[in-house]
């Protein structure tokens, strides 16, 4: 563990209580290495703040290379795992066990790496992008220069395992600032009481479902207002936040970027004369289009992924299609693959389809999302089979996969639904999906 790593914790935990810190810190010390399951990776799915950040120190100080994934993860991401890893150590809230993965060689971590972050990538499998200090802080630099200001302080409402969780640290750390955390299901009370604190100013950040909710409240608005920079990111940021923001005198920030990209590398400061969201590249990061994919080119890449050889070499290839706008900007214009997004999480529908199947009662399935101020995306299921016998559906799949996979809406039809060129008609169910969702049509 070095100065940097270090450092990195002591900031992350400095506004946590002495009594959150000692528990921590002793959770930590009882830790202990399953026989012959040294020198693996641990992967941590820890959900308690004090322990996740207690867990990383204890990775880095006893050499265990750290790879941060969602505590909610379940069956379907855990098999996933197995398919990546010979074997691996996983830490949750309560231990540190040793499981075991597909046969053959482990994957030699670069000396100059630091931790692997979970990501979906671009077709929304697990996979861990590979970050170093020397990355992380070249992000970081590029994130001051373009906020105007050498220390940023931080107000985090978002899990540290996830990486715009994770860089408000750093960028605390670069610039010399203070970071405080907030609830991510519930951010209002800390946005408060930060607001109340007019030597903190800060930069927040958010996901635009965090986002939705904290304009129905008032007060959260006003105490929004305070802040530097509210930068909100993660999905598609519905154009009307725009005008709501300018109203309340909120200083939105749409920001663009990636877990492969250590967090943001584009940010739009309001919309264009279209009407549109037209980011501009941060210092540190150069964009282009090429055969209309958004493309970026950065010291700040990750060197690649956990267990393939090939890495980035400082071009990443984002998935989203694209087109340049002049000045420098470009527009998004969507994915290219099929992939949904729901509160700032991706979804590969083909991956929540295939566990569907494996329920007796589906003969077949189809999972799509629908547009929604507040997550994004919604997503459903629609499936044909048995429904004398229709599962429990969130019941029964919160132990096969991450909660925010798992369809909102489940939509059974006693025929397939297919029209006659046999594709599936994705408006038509879309709109049922959405009169269900509020409360407006029958499950069929």
């Amino acid at each position: 563990m070095n100065d940097w790593s270090s450092a990195l914790v002591d900031l992350a935990m400095a506004s946590l209580s002495e009594a959150e810190c000692a528990g921590a810190a002793s959770w930590a010390q009882r830790l202990k290495v399953p026989p012959q399951a040294e020198n693996l990776p641990v992967v941590l799915t820890v959900s308690n703040l004090p322990r996740f950040w207690a867990g990383l120190r204890w990775c880095w100080e006893n050499g265990y290379f750290p790879l941060l994934a969602n505590p909610s993860w379940g069956e379907s991401e855990r098999q996933a795992l197995a398919r990546t890893f010979p074997g691996y150590l996983r830490l949750s809230d309560q231990s540190l066990i040793h499981e075991s993965g597909r046969a053959g060689e482990g994957f030699v971590v670069p000396s100059d790496l630091l931790l692997g972050i979970a990501t979906g990538g671009s077709g929304g499998s697990v996979r861990f992008a590979l970050h170093g200090e020397k990355n992380l802080r070249v992000a970081a630099k590029g994130y001051l220069e373009w906020l105007g200001t050498t220390k940023a302080n931080a107000l985090a409402a978002l899990p540290p395992w996830h990486v715009s969780g994770f860089m408000p640290v750093v960028r605390a750390l670069e610039g010399g600032g203070r970071v405080a955390w907030a609830d991510p299901g519930s951010p209002g009370k800390a946005i408060c009481r930060i607001a109340a604190q007019p030597d903190f100013g800060g930069v927040l950040s958010l996901v635009p479902t965090q986002l939705a909710r904290l304009l129905t409240d008032s007060e959260v608005c006003g105490a929004l207002a305070c802040f530097d920079g509210v930068l909100v990111g993660g999905a598609s940021v519905p154009k009307e936040f725009a005008g709501r923001c300018v109203e309340e005198g909120i200083p939105l920030r749409v920001s663009y970027g990636a877990t492969e990209t250590a967090a943001m590398v584009a940010a739009a400061e309001g919309l264009n004369e279209e009407g549109e969201w037209a980011f501009a590249p941060l210092p540190h990061a150069t964009i282009s289009v090429r055969e209309g994919e958004v493309t970026v080119a950065s010291e700040a890449l990750a060197c690649g992924y956990w267990g393939e050889t090939f890495g980035f070499h400082g071009i990443w290839r984002s998935g989203d299609r694209g087109v340049l706008t002049g000045e420098g900007r470009f527009q998004v214009l969507g994915r290219k693959r099929r992939t949904l997004n729901t509160g700032g999480e991706k979804v590969d529908p083909a991956e929540v389809e295939e566990v569907l199947r494996q329920f007796e009662q589906v003969q077949e399935c189809w999972v799509e999302a629908f547009p929604d101020p507040e997550w994004g995306e919604v997503v459903f299921a629609v499936w044909t089979g048995n429904a004398g016998q229709t599962p429990d559906w969130p019941k029964a799949l919160a132990s096969r996969m991450a909660k925010h996979k798992i369809p909102r809406v489940f939509l059974h039809t006693p025929s397939s639904p297919l029209d006659p060129r046999g594709k599936f008609p994705v408006s038509h169910w879309r709109q049922m999906a959405r009169q269900q969702w509020h409360g407006g049509g029958p499950q069929l």
